[in-house]
């Protein structure tokens, strides 16, 4: 039987009844509504076709709203750069973007016109790497459980070490280097490798801005924070939420290796599963 659409207007009504999502679901999911209007306006901004389509003009008062409510430089930038798109303009480059690799004539293989630097964080670098946490927050959801604000979440004084990924002068990307996480995760870690707690470091906040991702800024972070674990005398292990599927790909491609799965506590009776990861045998201190 054929869906009669519903009244009211607005291009989330008629996106979402398009597609069949249910207002309840809709409604109870606030980050939903924002998660469409990004994508529909990436579609809209890089294809004629779907132009020609839809009024893709009608989307961009709604950027306002997560202006007002997320990340006010991301909406601004992303905001200007489709505008400028849709009417046939040259398009900014957004601070976050890696440029576009070139033929390398010579070799064959890509390269970028700019080169990702791994270096210390310092404390000028840390309003920057909470820009990126609030933007990984709203996309992956990630840290799926924040007590405190995500600035105490990135900043530990706790911590061995804390590095970050530059590109072209703008912070992209982060990483930590722990002394401790829950004690489930630190006891299936050291039983799984023999070890002391105190003889383990725990590769943590790892972080990459949307718009540079797939791009291998990933690794290289991990990679510096368990080599620092190594250095240090220290085995080098991990854990993530089990649902966060493209992190565990990311660290199984890397050659971490999975101990197992834990049960830890997020507050007010909540649960959350995590998968244990042990550092690439490479990266591990005798």
């Amino acid at each position: 039987m054929a869906r009669s659409k519903p009244s009211g207007s607005g291009w989330v009504t008629s996106l979402r009844w398009a597609i069949g999502i249910p207002t309840s679901l809709a409604r109870s999911k606030t980050r939903l509504a924002e998660l469409l209007l990004i994508t529909t306006a990436a579609v809209a901004a890089s294809s004629p076709r779907v132009q020609a389509s839809m009024t893709a003009w009608a989307l961009l008062p709604s950027w306002e709203t997560i202006r007002a409510k997320r990340n006010p430089a991301m909406a601004s930038a992303c905001h200007d750069s489709m505008t400028h798109r849709l009417a046939g303009l040259p398009t900014p480059v957004l601070p976050w973007a890696r440029t576009e690799p070139e033929s390398n004539a010579d070799t064959g293989h890509l390269r970028s016109q700019s080169v990702v630097t791994i270096r210390p964080r310092t404390g000028a670098d840390v309003d920057a790497c909470v820009a990126i946490a609030e933007a990984v927050h709203d996309l992956d959801g990630y840290p799926v459980y924040l007590p405190t604000s995500l600035r105490e979440f990135l900043v530990s004084a706790e911590a061995y070490g804390a590095w970050v990924a530059e590109d072209g002068g703008h912070v992209v990307g982060h990483v930590a280097l722990h002394k401790r996480s829950t004690d489930a995760v630190i006891g299936l870690a050291s039983t799984a490798l023999g070890r002391p707690a105190h003889r383990l470091a725990v590769v943590a906040r790892l972080l990459v801005a949307p718009g540079v991702r797939r791009a291998g800024i990933g690794r290289s972070l991990l990679d510096v924070a368990a080599r620092e674990a190594a250095t240090r005398g220290l085995y080098p292990i991990l854990d993530v939420v089990a649902q966060h599927v493209a992190a565990v790909a990311l660290y199984e491609s890397c050659g971490w290796i999975r101990a197992g799965t834990v049960t830890c506590p997020l507050g007010q009776g909540d649960v959350v599963e995590e998968h244990v990861y042990l550092g690439p045998p490479s990266h591990r201190s005798d």
